[in-house]
């Protein structure tokens, strides 16, 4: 009983070491013909031995032995002492984090087996599998590391857990089996013309993810079959890839699905109405063209940020930029905008034109007759005033003819009528008007989407 005791502490100390040390696995070695069948049966009987020596020797041959050692190392557990039980999970805990993946898959699955079973052993083995589990994600993120994945943690963008495939990555398909020990990954980037639906296959195997960017690939309706195993999915963006209405029946079966945007792809707008139909109020899908200008907006059409080296950026769009007309109309709304950007596609060359080194004026507006006092019109933000009446409102309060009304107590205005309703629903209003700036005319290549861009 003495030397059981001692034999388990001890394995259960060297489990612990082995989980803390998160060091590379060795380079899989030249694999070489396996020890009789016999001899290998020798061995498993010896974990028993009445002498420490001879057990220790045992359990490093069996470990040495590999693969081929699995299925007489499991066939008899039936009938093991508590030694012999407690050495078998050991070389199999071994096995399981072997290089050679075929090897660590097999000792894997006798773990889970054993795991499940009546047998002595079983809950050795669920504590093995428990304590293995953090340090095989580990290796396994490394692995996928060294062939050219990019892991992101604790990222803004990616979450807590995300993998980029891109450019980078110089692995084969077959590395792609680590993905079966990375448990909580989040966030998978597939971008890159050399991936395509054999690739989708085996990040199907990923249920934890939660937001799939498929971009500029080579998937096609067939690959997004192996969407539907992603159960967990919420968020799907597919940029320029050549899918068709028919992949959008894969995303049906999908329950926490709630938002997909499709950017360039050849998905018509009646090939997601169904899917709109089965989001109802629960989410939103996104379908454009797929031309990408480079701006985030805020406000009436004002950009706050160029993304570098974007359409906008090598346009000479800045910061503070009013985007007054774009295809040669004015616009007068962020989402006006957007809309006419995502009715173009990569490459289309965009006529437009911004306001740029104006001055933004707030004033105080009263009520004084039944009349603002303007005469104006749209022309892209804002209301551009053409005449100002004498001693009326407007003019009280500093309006000049020539700016621009943009907004009325903090809401955008677009439209005279609008404008007229707002004077007459308040005694006084706190107004914003754009005054002087120069207007260029510009012209655009517009490029395409990659996530994470703006707009």
């Amino acid at each position: 009983m003495m030397r059981n005791s001692v034999v388990l502490a001890c394995v259960l100390i060297a489990m612990c070491l082995a989980v803390c040390a998160a060091e590379a696995p060795p380079e899989p070695a030249a694999r070489q013909p396996g020890p009789p069948l016999e001899i290998v049966h020798a061995w498993v009987k010896s974990l028993d031995a009445d002498r420490f020596e001879v057990r220790e020797a045992a359990t490093a041959r069996l470990i040495a032995t590999g693969r081929p050692a699995i299925r007489p190392l499991v066939a008899s557990l039936e009938d093991a002492s508590l030694e012999a039980a407690t050495r078998t999970v050991l070389v199999l805990r071994e096995l399981s984090m072997a290089a050679d993946l075929d090897t660590a898959f097999t000792a894997e699955a006798a773990l889970e087996r054993i795991a499940d079973s009546f047998q002595a052993s079983a809950d050795r083995a669920r504590a093995t599998l428990r304590l293995l589990a953090s340090v095989r994600q580990e290796r396994a993120l490394e692995a996928l590391s060294e062939a050219g994945a990019r892991i992101h943690r604790e990222d803004v963008q990616y979450g807590p857990l995300g993998i980029e495939f891109s450019e980078r990555w110089h692995g084969k398909l077959k590395d792609l089996q680590h993905l079966r020990w990375i448990s909580n990954v989040t966030t998978v980037n597939l971008s890159g013309e050399r991936f395509g639906d054999r690739f989708l296959t085996a990040l199907s195997r990923l249920e934890s993810v939660e937001r799939l960017v498929i971009q500029g690939t080579a998937v096609t309706d067939v690959g997004m079959a192996n969407v539907e195993k992603l159960t967990g999915l919420r968020w799907l963006f597919v940029f320029h890839t050549p899918i068709t209405d028919s992949a959008v029946k894969h995303l049906l079966a999908l329950p926490r699905l709630d938002e997909v945007k499709l950017y360039g792809t050849q998905v018509t707008a009646a090939g997601v109405a169904g899917l709109k139909e089965s989001f109802g109020d629960r989410g939103t899908v996104d379908r454009r063209a797929g031309g990408f200008l480079g701006v985030a907006l805020s406000g009436p059409c004002q950009v706050s940020r160029v993304v570098p080296q974007s359409a906008a950026d090598k346009a000479d769009m800045r910061q503070d930029d009013i985007v007054l007309k774009f295809a040669d109309q004015y616009v007068s709304t962020v989402q006006d905008l957007i809309g006419k950007i995502g009715s173009n596609r990569l490459g289309g060359r965009i006529q437009f034109q911004v306001l740029r080194g104006y001055e933004p004026v707030q004033l105080m507006v009263e009520r004084k007759g039944d009349t603002l006092g303007i005469e104006g019109e749209s022309r892209g933000v804002g209301i551009f005033v053409t005449k100002v009446e004498e001693a009326s409102a407007a003019a009280v309060a500093g309006i000049r003819e020539g700016d621009r009304i943009y907004t009325w107590n903090r809401d955008s205005v677009h439209l005279l009528p609008e404008l007229a309703k707002r004077y007459e629903a308040a005694a006084q209003a706190e107004v914003v008007v754009i005054r002087g700036g120069q207007t260029l005319p510009k012209e655009v290549i517009l490029g395409g989407w990659k996530w994470p861009d703006l707009n």
